[in-house]
């Protein structure tokens, strides 16, 4: 893998930030550091894990770390350089595609919720959507931002609808 020849922060928050990792060669990753917290980068790498064993796409795992003694965490994930988020695509789509890409998402959150799985952040801007190259209007719909997604132990239908009416929002 090699190290990073550039890291660029983009977002910067209190507890978090935000970068972009170049590794040459058009390899780039997306990096997410947590300053508070040492478990976030893990639960997400667990999330990002699991998704895909049930057939969710998502960002491919790249790595993550955990400082403990100093609160620190981090995930690092493939990045989407060919995907764009779908609040972004829905404006540039004609209406065929938004009926498309309607259709696409709510299957991959049907998907997610039959596992029981609940994302608590879903938005249209943490669907990343590429137009495939075969001609035929498909798309590769990806679920990012998994750092909050469980599985409750009780009363899903609850999470259920939270899901959902961010989706919609």
């Amino acid at each position: 893998a090699g190290a990073s020849e550039d890291v660029h922060v983009f977002r910067r928050l209190p507890e978090r930030e935000n970068a972009r990792a170049s590794f040459g060669l058009h390899r780039n990753a997306y990096l997410k550091r947590h300053f508070r917290d040492p478990y976030a980068g893990l639960d997400e790498a667990r999330a990002i894990l699991l998704c895909t064993e049930l057939g969710i796409k998502t960002a491919r795992l790249v790595g993550f770390g955990a400082n403990k003694s100093a609160g620190t965490s981090l995930v690092m994930t493939q990045a989407l350089d060919e995907h764009r988020p779908a609040d972004q695509a829905w404006h540039e789509f004609t209406s065929a595609r938004r009926d498309a890409l309607l259709v696409e998402t709510a299957d991959l959150v049907r998907r997610l919720h039959e596992h029981r799985l609940f994302h608590r952040d879903l938005y249209w801007c943490h669907f990343f959507v590429k137009d495939l190259p075969q001609g035929g209007g498909e798309l590769d719909i990806r679920l990012i931002d998994l750092q909050r997604v469980f599985r409750p132990a009780s009363r899903p239908w609850r999470w259920q609808i939270k899901d959902l009416g961010q989706f919609l929002y």
